[in-house]
C-alpha cells in the first residue's frame, strides 16, 4: 500500500470515484494511474520532499525509504 495518504490524507479514486486504498492521489486517479511515463526510480526521486519537510530526514535516507515503499506496489510490478 501506498504511505503518501498516511502522510497528505489524499486517496486516490477508482473509475466511479469512490476512494482507492490501495493508492494516493499522486498515483491513482479515477482509476487510472497517473504520470505513466515515469519509471520507479523517477517517481522515487520525486517523493523524498515530503520526508525531508515533514521529517527532517536526509535527501538520501528519504529516497531509499520512498524506494522501499514503491517496490512493493503492483503498479512497479
Amino acid at each position: 500500500m501506498c504511505d503518501a495518504h498516511d502522510q497528505t490524507g489524499g486517496f486516490g479514486t477508482h473509475s466511479d470515484g469512490s476512494q482507492h486504498d490501495e493508492y494516493c492521489t499522486y498515483c491513482m486517479q479515477k482509476g487510472e494511474f497517473t504520470a505513466l511515463d515515469l519509471t520507479i526510480k523517477d517517481m522515487a526521486d520525486s517523493n523524498p520532499n515530503m520526508m525531508i519537510k515533514e521529517f527532517n530526514m536526509p535527501e538520501d535516507q528519504a529516497k531509499a525509504a520512498a524506494m522501499d515503499g514503491l517496490v512493493g506496489l503492483k503498479r512497479w510490478q
